[in-house]
C-alpha cells in the first residue's frame, strides 16, 4: 500500500475474485484485524466506497473479532461502507451490542467523572477543615516572635479498635525536621496517656536542646468541632528526649466532650485521631520572658489535672510532677475560656527539661 501511494498506483480492493470475494470481505472471514484496518483506512483515503454483502461473512460473523466489527461499524457510520444486511442480521445484533455498550460507557465514565469530582471537593472540604483545626491548636501557643520560630508542623495518628488496646506505639514520624513518635497507653485507673519521644536527641551534643511547643489533640474521625487538646513547652535533649502527657482523659469520658451546644463523642466506630502540632525555636524562649502556655483540660471532664510528668528525680528519687500555671485557658470543641487552677511552683535546679517563671 505504501508502494502504491508512493508511485500513485490505486489498488481494486473491491474487485471480486472468482468467488465472488473482494479483500475486504476476506480480511473479514480470516479475522485478520490488521489487514481490515488497513484497507479501511486505504478506502477511506482513496475515497473508494467499499461493499459488504452479509450473506458471504455469515458463517463466520459469530466468531469475528469484535475489533473487527466495530471497525466496519465505525466506517459504516462514516458512510465509507454499504452493507447489505440478511434476514435476522447477525451484524446488527453485535452493532446494537456494541452501542448499548458504548452507552454503559459512557454512563460509567459520567459517574467516574461525577465521583472524582466529588472526592476532590470532599478532599478540599476535608483540607479546610484539618486547616481550620491546625489554626485552633497554634492558638493555644504563646505568641512569640516570629523570628525565633524555625519550623512548625501537624502529624495525625489513627487509633482503630480502641477498645482492643492497652498500649500502642505509633510509626516513627518526621515533623519539623526531626524524627519522633507517640505512645499512648491506658493505667489501671482508667486514665489514657501519652509520650511525645524525640528520637534525634540522642544524636545531639551533650549541651544541645530543642526548643519546642508540642500540642496534643484527640479528635473525632470525622467531626473536627469534637476534641480535647493540651499544649506545653519542652526542652529536648539527650537525657530529656520525651515528654509525657498524663492523665489525659479518662477514657470513660471519650464520649462525653462538650462543644459548642452539644456533648459529642470522641470516638466513633471504636476509633478516633491523635494529633500532635510542634513548633521548634531557635532559643529557649524562656530566655525571652515568655510564659510557656499550661495544660487544657476538657471541660466535661473538670475533676480530672493532666500533667506533664519529668524524667529526672528529686533527691527522694521520685518523679517531680511540673504543675500548671494560673492561666489555665481551656479549650474544647468550640468553647474558650478561663479556669482558676494552682499556682506555678519554681522548677528544682535538676529539672532543666521544663523551665517556668513565678506568676
Amino acid at each position: 500500500m505504501k508502494y502504491s501511494s508512493k508511485h500513485d498506483i490505486t489498488l481494486k480492493i473491491d474487485d471480486e475474485n472468482k468467488s465472488g470475494c473482494t479483500p475486504f470481505l476476506l480480511s473479514i472471514v480470516n479475522n485478520n484485524i490488521e489487514i481490515v484496518r488497513l484497507l479501511l483506512m486505504y478506502a477511506s483515503e482513496n475515497y473508494i466506497f467499499l461493499k459488504l454483502n452479509e450473506n458471504k461473512i455469515k458463517s463466520s460473523i459469530n466468531t469475528t473479532n469484535i475489533e473487527i466489527i466495530k471497525l466496519i461499524k465505525e466506517y459504516k457510520e462514516k458512510g465509507k461502507i454499504d452493507i447489505k444486511y440478511c434476514n435476522n442480521s447477525v451484524l446488527l445484533r453485535k452493532f446494537n451490542e456494541i452501542k448499548k455498550d458504548n452507552k454503559s460507557k459512557i454512563m460509567e465514565n459520567e459517574l467516574l467523572r461525577v465521583q472524582k469530582e466529588n472526592d476532590r471537593l470532599q478532599n478540599e472540604l476535608l483540607e479546610m477543615k484539618l486547616n481550620q483545626f491546625k489554626v485552633k491548636l497554634r492558638t493555644l501557643i504563646d505568641k512569640v516572635n516570629p523570628s525565633e520560630i524555625i519550623n512548625e508542623d501537624y502529624y495525625e495518628w489513627r487509633i482503630d479498635n480502641f477498645s482492643f488496646i492497652k498500649s500502642k506505639l505509633s510509626p516513627n514520624f518526621s515533623l519539623s525536621n526531626y524524627k519522633w513518635n507517640i505512645e499512648m497507653w491506658i493505667d489501671k485507673e482508667g486514665y489514657i496517656n501519652f509520650k511525645l519521644k524525640n528520637i534525634d536527641t540522642f544524636s545531639l551534643p551533650a549541651n544541645k536542646c530543642i526548643y519546642a511547643h508540642c500540642v496534643l489533640a484527640l479528635r473525632n474521625n470525622k467531626d473536627f468541632s469534637c476534641f480535647k487538646a493540651s499544649c506545653s513547652y519542652h526542652k529536648f535533649n539527650e537525657k530529656e528526649p520525651e515528654m509525657n502527657f498524663n492523665n489525659f482523659i479518662d477514657k470513660d469520658n471519650l464520649k462525653k466532650i462538650k462543644t459548642e451546644n452539644r456533648t459529642a463523642s470522641l470516638i466513633e466506630k471504636d476509633s478516633f485521631v491523635i494529633g500532635v502540632y510542634i513548633r521548634i525555636y531557635k532559643n529557649d524562649i524562656n530566655d525571652n520572658d515568655i510564659q510557656p502556655p499550661s495544660y487544657l483540660e476538657s471541660i466535661s471532664s473538670p475533676q480530672i489535672t493532666p500533667q506533664i510528668q519529668n524524667q529526672n528525680t528529686n533527691n527522694s528519687g521520685n518523679p517531680y510532677p511540673i504543675p500548671y500555671p494560673n492561666y489555665t485557658p481551656e479549650l474544647s470543641g468550640n468553647n474558650f475560656c478561663n479556669n482558676e487552677s494552682p499556682g506555678l511552683q519554681n522548677e528544682p535546679q535538676n529539672l532543666p527539661s521544663y523551665e517556668q517563671r513565678e506568676p
